[in-house]
């Protein structure tokens, strides 16, 4: 089950589909207050670090829903590389000096992602 927030819920910004789960809203929950000021930028820091995989699933899907529909930049700080290939570039750091900064090659997508889990996996 998905709750949907209306467009009037979050000072006019439009409607995003949160997971209802109690891990996956917890974990999103965040992000919210984050929204309210339509930024064009979001941070975020390790934010599938403790979720199980559906839940990362989810929460990447939200920050590609965000992308695509509010044009939002989306800067993800992860250890996880397959993490990583939801986004369309990846930029990798030694002693606080770029040393790869490269296009993502197969862009993995939430939305398909979590339509292919086994049924077992959706509760």
């Amino acid at each position: 089950m998905r709750l949907r927030l209306s467009r009037r819920s979050v000072c006019g910004i439009a409607p995003i589909t949160i997971p209802t789960s109690c891990q996956a809203v917890s974990s999103s929950a965040w992000l919210l207050p984050a929204l309210i000021n339509e930024p064009s930028i979001l941070l975020a820091d390790e934010p599938t670090g403790n979720l199980d995989t559906k839940t990362s699933i989810e929460v990447m899907g939200i920050f590609q829903q965000l992308n695509r529909e509010r044009n939002i930049t989306v800067v993800l700080i992860t250890h996880e590389h397959d993490i990583a290939e939801y986004g369309t570039r990846t930029a990798s750091f030694r002693d606080g000096v770029v040393v790869k900064d490269h296009p993502v090659a197969r862009r993995r997508v939430a939305q398909e992602e979590l339509q292919a889990l086994p049924a077992e996996s959706l509760t």
